[in-house]
């Protein structure tokens, strides 16, 4: 078992590092832009086509939507 007081700091330094990196920003900005991808047309269209495979197939049906689109190299 390590000193929680030695693993407090070598914590706090690591994550130090990361925000002297730029992580902390990096993934403030990814966050945003990724909540943002979710307002699209696109994804409202997504969204109601796999409730659509849901509501019939199941979570099945929903998966096989989900695949071929990748399969197909299709765009959602």
């Amino acid at each position: 078992m390590n000193n929680p007081v030695s693993v407090s700091l070598v914590k706090r330094s690591i994550n130090h590092a990361w925000d002297l990196m730029g992580q902390s920003a990096a993934i403030q900005y990814h966050m945003l832009i990724h909540q943002m991808s979710h307002t699209t047309d696109e994804a409202a269209r997504y969204s109601a086509e796999r409730a659509k495979a849901m509501k019939t197939g199941g979570l099945k049906e929903a998966l096989k939507l989900r695949d071929a689109k990748f399969k197909a190299g299709g765009k959602y």
